[in-house]
């Protein structure tokens, strides 16, 4: 996994530029192509939807060159989702299309990517400009509450490359 915490809007466009790792190796621990974007606070106040919007583009359609360059006959599957205990877009891309997104919980598969674009800057601004706690707990603990694991549900918007 990549994570990159981004303060500048340009730093999107490195991720926009980074080659796809076509290793065999991916495993369900392994996850070359996956990022965890977090943002600076000072950037969250400036950040707008549409700058989202513009980075996604461009990044599907830079993985699309690569895959074409790769072969005219390969496809990835590329999902996004905002990850709200650690306030992260996170986004991956697998070359099995076929087995189902690496989660353990329900999903709710969507074909909008501003649903997700839009929950994570109204969040995101919530929490750095209205300064909401965020409450933390040890993940190392055994921690388990069943009512949690049954209801919750992750929006994820996947596309096949």
């Amino acid at each position: 996994m990549n994570h990159i915490i981004i303060t500048r809007l340009s730093d999107l466009q490195n991720i926009i530029n980074e080659p796809i790792d076509f290793s065999e190796n991916q495993s369900p621990t392994y996850f070359p192509n996956m990022w965890a974007l977090t943002f600076d606070d000072d950037l969250i106040k400036n950040i707008q939807l549409d700058d989202l919007k513009f980075f996604l583009t461009e990044l599907l359609n830079n993985r699309r060159i690569q895959l074409l360059k790769k072969s005219a006959t390969l496809q990835a599957k590329f999902y996004l989702w905002f990850d709200e205990q650690i306030l992260q877009l996170r986004f991956n891309l697998l070359f099995d299309t076929n087995n189902p997104l690496p989660f353990g919980c329900k999903l709710d598969i969507i074909h909008d990517s501003e649903t997700i674009l839009k929950e994570f800057l109204t969040i995101i601004h919530q929490v750095a400009l209205q300064g909401e706690d965020i409450e933390f707990f040890d993940p190392s603990e055994d921690f388990e509450d069943e009512d949690d694991e049954n209801n919750y549900v992750l929006k994820v918007y996947v596309e096949i490359l």
